[in-house]
């Protein structure tokens, strides 16, 4: 084990992106829901789009709506479509690019994958490789410090948020459906999201119960090692319900991926896991008579640990046509016993068929008969429901989870945030939702045999103690977070390309006039394209991302390349109008005379060739040979560290245009020697004469 230092991986946003070729979508992807939307239910898409804006300015005909599900349905090419979407090519999606943003700041990195994997991605985000310049420059940004590792007990299940979970044996971590929020100032700094950078464990075991973006999400699993070890359904053909998990863990760079069918057990480290049957969140509501032809296809889990105590996650659970939940808690009850720790959430989400157009599944409309279309349906538990199943399992305790837990994650629409006093509403039931129910007969209150407990993230079940905060967190006195930081307009104006080739240079001379304020300016390590407010510089960043999605772009507030400029202002200016003078003056042909004319602009007339000397030294790498150089240090004492700025400033503004122009070719047509110290005699010592 080791003492986890943070890094800043702690404040990115995270995403990966998936090049999808499939011809309807993926469920991985976005192209698989604007196929619904626009192929499958043009119709009813509009009109609940139109319903939505209007909202509370009047009813909702729900006839209506299914008059225009049929109609959709009843379109020649309809089953055609429908087929496109139902057994996507799973081979025909792949993961292209990790992207990396700083929210707070506004920035924003692409990192290619070919000859990179999305786990050595990971290694550089948990500070395991540095030779990833363009996120290292990116993590040089944000804020860092040293923290201890927190401090919890072996075998006492910790609530990390929604449905994650985890144990610790002491060596192995083992996590439940991994889904990381990053840290930010806006929130306590001793109440921040968790993730496997907070923990010195060094092995894991990661229990995935299905393939919905809120359970799998590729991008948290870019903080475990390469090495840890997945459990994940059986999905034996990709469907549009259900991702083949375990293929697309090996696609991101996983090998030690397990798929276990229900009812099977392994002893993974202190612990034994048994793949349990995932029944609830289907696209039929309960009661059908309609057979199944496919299903989300899920685990559910009991993790028994070394002291022979028992936890069940039941993610997403609730009746469907194959098996009631009451029905599935007598058969757990049956094959393994009491249980300790019920992990389950309890939901009062009920809604037409066609209302799932308005979720992030649209395409379970396409598995609802027409003869059902009218019928709510209730594919979670009830609070109700729940207490039942507790009392079936004999549980001991009974955690309401996926549902939220912190604020981060209600601020983007999954569940509650614990600590808040929002009620329970017609879609979300409120977690205390479960320590209201009162069993009640002939007048008489009777005690729960069961203890509900609502955990906060961080928050552990201790066996003789009450549910308390892992050590190194401290509960919030008020939950008042600050509103999400709004970037400046222009605060993504600055796209870097590293080591681009010569002809990447080429093409950027012809796409940079689509935005007439646009330049670029090539150094030793990158080209850094500056675009201006609006939108021809958005038009601009859009069309780069795209063109080139096989090199490694960063989106930043400041560019790179004038890092030494960045605490004074007035530099920092001068900085890019010169940049931008000299590429015009390059496009025009006359870069020489403009490049002179800046020599002598005032800010750099005062600054001695010593100095100048110097900077170049420690810039390039060489000097000339008739002046004598003088420590940088002693010059800084006696000319003030402003004078050395602008010598740096006039430095690399030559060099970078070196680098540009003779990539471009614009130094050989112009006359000038290939070599650089040619190129500064040209400019800097006639110009000074």
């Amino acid at each position: 084990m080791s003492t986890p230092t943070s890094t800043g991986a702690d404040g990115l946003s995270i995403g990966v992106q998936w090049d999808d070729r499939t011809v309807g979508g993926s469920p991985l992807t976005p192209r698989l829901p604007s196929f619904v939307y626009n192929e499958l239910y043009p119709l009813t898409t509009r009109h609940l789009l139109e319903a939505t804006r209007r909202r509370n300015k009047s009813l909702v005909d729900i006839a209506e709506i299914n008059a225009l599900v049929r109609r959709d349905r009843s379109r020649e090419s309809y089953v055609n479509d429908l087929n496109n979407i139902l057994y996507p090519d799973e081979r025909a999606v792949a993961p292209v690019r990790v992207t990396l943003e700083n929210v707070e700041a506004g920035s924003r990195l692409c990192i290619p994958l070919g000859t990179l994997r999305a786990t050595d991605v990971g290694a550089a985000l948990r500070g395991e490789r540095r030779d990833l310049s363009a996120l290292s420059t990116m993590l040089s940004e944000l804020p860092t410090r040293r923290r201890a590792p927190l401090g919890v007990e072996p075998l006492e299940p910790l609530f990390i948020g929604h449905a994650c979970v985890s144990w610790s044996s002491g060596r192995t971590r083992i996590w439940t459906d991994p889904f990381f929020r990053p840290k930010s100032p806006r929130y306590a700094p001793r109440y921040q999201p968790l993730s496997p950078l907070d923990f010195p464990e060094m092995d894991h075991i990661v229990l995935l119960t299905h393939s919905h973006p809120d359970h799998f999400d590729p991008a948290s699993v870019l903080l475990f090692p390469e090495k840890t070890r997945f459990v994940v359904p059986c999905i034996p053909r990709e469907s549009a319900l259900s991702t083949n998990v375990a293929l697309r863990l090996r696609q991101l760079g996983f090998e030690h991926v397990v798929d276990m069918d229900w009812w099977t057990s392994s002893q993974l480290d202190d612990f034994v896991v048994t793949a349990l049957p995932f029944y609830g969140e289907q696209p039929l509501g309960w009661g059908s008579a309609h057979e199944l032809s496919e299903y989300n296809r899920g685990n559910t889990y009991a993790i028994r640990d070394r002291r022979e105590r028992t936890s069940v996650v039941l993610a997403d659970s609730g009746s469907d046509p194959r098996r009631s939940i009451i029905e599935h808690a007598h058969h757990l009850r049956r094959e393994i016993g009491k249980v300790d720790f019920l992990f389950a959430n309890h939901r009062r989400w009920q809604l037409y068929p066609a209302q799932h157009l308005l979720t992030s599944v649209p395409q379970y409309l396409c598995y609802v008969p027409d003869a059902e279309l009218g019928v709510q349906q209730k594919i979670m538990m009830t609070p109700e429901e729940l207490a039942s199943v507790a009392e079936i399992v004999g549980a001991r305790y009974v955690v309401p989870y996926a549902m939220g837990g912190g604020y981060w994650h209600e601020e983007i629409g999954l569940g509650f945030d614990y600590l808040s006093r929002r009620k329970s509403t017609s879609f979300d039931s409120d977690p205390r939702d479960l320590s209201a129910i009162e069993d009640v007969q002939g007048g008489i209150k009777l005690k729960k045999p069961f203890r509900p407990i609502v955990l906060i993230p961080g928050a552990i079940i201790g066996a003789r103690e009450e549910p308390r905060l892992a050590c190194g967190l401290k509960r919030p006195t008020r939950q008042r977070c600050k509103p999400i930081a709004q970037p400046a307009p222009d605060a993504r104006r600055y796209v870097a390309i590293d080591a681009p080739p010569r002809e990447l240079l080429h093409e950027l001379s012809q796409l940079v006039p689509l935005d007439p304020h646009a330049f670029f300016i090539a150094s030793d390590e990158l080209c850094e394209v500056y675009t201006s407010p609006g939108n021809a510089g958005t038009l601009l960043r859009d069309i780069l991302e795209k063109q080139y999605a096989n090199a490694t772009l960063a989106w930043h507030s400041r560019p790179r390349t004038a890092q030494p400029f960045s605490e004074d202002k007035a530099l920092f200016l001068h900085f890019l109008a010169m940049h931008h003078e000299l590429f015009a003056s390059m496009q025009r042909g006359t870069m020489t005379t403009t490049a002179r004319s800046i020599v002598r602009h005032k800010l750099f007339s005062s600054l001695p060739g010593d100095l100048i000397d110097r900077v170049r030294v420690g810039l390039l790498g060489h000097a000339s040979p008739h002046t004598r150089i003088l420590p940088l240090a002693s010059l800084t004492r006696k000319l003030g560290r402003k004078r050395v700025l602008r010598g740096l400033l006039l430095v690399k503004l030559l060099h970078n245009l070196y680098v540009t122009a003779s990539t471009l070719g614009v130094l050989e047509k112009a006359g000038i020697g290939t070599e650089e110290s040619d190129w500064h005699d040209t400019v800097l010592r006639r110009a000074r004469k």
